[in-house]
């Protein structure tokens, strides 16, 4: 302060000058002090106050958004395991391989409940469920449709082969599901060594004028549990494209294809805008709730569609993937052989139906790798041959072939071929 008085300047002792930003003056108001972290200078900077906590509540419009997915995500699911539940031994479900079924709609289900957890007020417990459960969700859904596709994609390899010397490995459900769980094990190693390794907890991310209250979750806690997650999508597309020319009636490999073509889309947009954007919680949400529901959209909706509208084409018939029947008959496949008929018995009983007159052929032991039903109807072929004969001179009648699988002359393993034709008389 500068005093002029008669005609000379006089200056005064002291001087005020205002403090740096982020601090008050101290008691005597001789200096400054910082306020402590978590705080800040009031309006008149004379003294430090509490920084307002934020963080994401209920009733932030991009947590109400989230939760509306997510709830009719929880709807979705529910209504698509009452369904299978209820019709749990019809053909659409069973064809579809229903315990792996169960395992993607649990995890479904896990993938919407994480959303509450990522949405909740930061604490020890809803940081390590936000951690943990998408990777969970993720790794049993994924882990179930590539067991699904590669089961598909060794069914499709082997009926390309002329004979199968042998039925492929690990083809029934428990196999299935023994793998699928497997590869969910792996999942649930990772997320948990992630949790150890990275301990989450709250964490306060300071700005000028407030505080925001979030996880202290780093990249590698996101990125590493999500990996395995994002290597089994990389091999259910590969074997979507694999298996993408499969037989009409064998389409669920197609709905799968659509389903991971357009998970990969998500997750490639996910990785940019998540690690660019300052919303990283609701961009986390919107990607475990989509990714969820194109699996349900996909692969269940069609399910759903043929059991409630379309109750006609829940038929057997119409989840067989072709009319060639082919089987195996001999010493090699059978655990004993009965008595050799001649090369042409089954030729015979095709001729003598044309006739009219149905021989019925001799038995023999043989293994099949199709249903009870069929090796009933091979075994006497006259109840296969009834629903055409209506005449005499009929000639809409099947077509039975025989064939030796081996050069030598005591062959006795044998490949039958019975082409049914369409214009059958029920």
């Amino acid at each position: 302060m500068n005093v002029q008085q008669g005609g000379k300047d006089k200056r005064c002792c002291w001087v005020c000058v205002p403090c740096p930003s982020g601090e008050v003056p101290d008691k005597n108001g001789e200096s400054c002090r910082r306020c402590e972290k978590g705080s800040a200078p009031d309006d008149l900077k004379v003294a430090c106050r509490e920084l307002p906590i934020a963080h994401m509540q209920w009733q932030d419009t991009q947590a109400i958004v989230a939760m509306i997915f997510a709830s009719m995500g929880f709807l979705s699911t529910s209504s698509a395991f009452l369904v299978f539940l209820k019709y749990n031994n019809t053909p659409v479900v069973k064809s579809s391989t229903k315990e792996l079924c169960y395992i993607i709609l649990v995890g479904m289900t896990v993938s919407h409940a994480s959303i509450f957890a990522i949405l909740t007020k930061p604490s020890v417990v809803s940081c390590a469920l936000s951690r943990f459960l998408p990777g969970l969700s993720f790794g049993m859904i994924y882990a179930a449709l590539l067991t699904k596709t590669n089961r598909i994609a060794r069914i499709l390899a082997g009926s390309k082969k002329r004979f199968p010397t042998r039925k492929p490995l690990f083809m029934s459900a428990t196999a299935q599901v023994v793998i699928t769980c497997f590869l969910v094990a792996i999942e649930i190693f990772i997320a948990g060594g992630m949790l150890y390794y990275q301990f989450p907890q709250p964490t306060y991310v300071y700005f000028p004028k407030r505080a925001l209250l979030q996880c202290d979750t780093t990249p590698e806690a996101i990125v590493v549990p999500l990996a395995f997650d994002f290597f089994l999508i990389i091999l259910c597309t590969l074997y979507a494209v694999k298996t993408r020319n499969v037989p009409e009636n064998f389409n669920e490999a197609k709905f799968i294809g659509f389903a991971m073509y357009t998970t990969c889309v998500i997750w490639i947009a996910f990785v940019p805008i998540y690690f660019g954007s300052d919303s990283k919680v609701i961009t986390l949400c919107m990607c475990v709730t989509l990714s969820a529901m194109v699996i349900w959209v996909f692969l269940f909706v069609p399910k759903l569609y043929i059991i409630l509208v379309k109750p006609e084409r829940n038929n057997r018939a119409l989840f067989t993937t072709s009319k060639s029947i082919r089987c195996h008959i001999g010493s090699r496949v059978a655990s004993a052989v009965s008595e050799k008929s001649s090369s042409n018995s089954w030729k015979d009983n095709s001729s003598s139906a044309r006739d009219g007159v149905i021989i019925p052929p001799q038995k023999r032991t043989l293994s099949c790798q199709t249903g009870t039903e069929l090796l009933q109807v091979l075994l006497n072929p006259q109840t296969l041959l009834e629903p055409y004969v209506t005449t005499p001179n009929s000639c809409s009648l099947p077509k039975i072939t025989e064939r030796d699988c081996c050069e030598a002359d005591n062959c006795q393993v044998k490949k039958i071929i019975i082409e049914l034709p369409d214009n059958s008389v029920m």
